[in-house]
């Protein structure tokens, strides 16, 4: 089976460049933002011989925050796709979808200390250049 992350209808309504076709291949609407993949996870198996089971697969950390919905592409014995199921679908009350964030891990200290010495470094920009003026003057 293959799994891709597609956006959802919302969050291609107005980016035309992620619009839903009816190819697997050529579906913008499941392409990942951060590589342009076009799978999150191709050749993804589960170990039951009935096709049962789970699989489990991290989220990239360079995943773009948005909304997304997992949808598995099942193949069959030549590599063809014979069926297909998203986690979103409008008519089921207990399908869901993925949002993803920005996760922020920068110290608000970090963050003053940074503007201080970005404010301090112009600063002394423009004493050198008024100092280096004035010496050649």
């Amino acid at each position: 089976m293959d799994i891709k992350l597609c956006f959802t209808k919302a969050k291609i309504s107005e980016r035309p460049w992620r619009k839903f076709v009816d190819i697997v291949a050529k579906n913008k609407q499941c392409w990942q933002t951060a590589e342009l993949a076009k799978f999150f996870k191709a050749g993804a198996y589960v170990t039951d011989a009935n096709g049962a089971g789970t699989y489990t697969a991290e989220l990239p950390v360079n995943t773009a925050p948005s909304e997304y919905t997992i949808q598995v592409l099942s193949k069959d014995a030549g590599g063809g796709y014979s069926q297909y199921q998203d986690s979103k679908n409008n008519n089921n009350a207990n399908s869901c979808s993925i949002k993803t964030e920005i996760y922020n891990n920068l110290p608000t200290n970090l963050v003053g200390v940074q503007a201080f010495f970005t404010v301090f470094s112009i600063v002394v920009l423009v004493a050198a250049y008024t100092y280096d003026k004035a010496k050649n003057a």
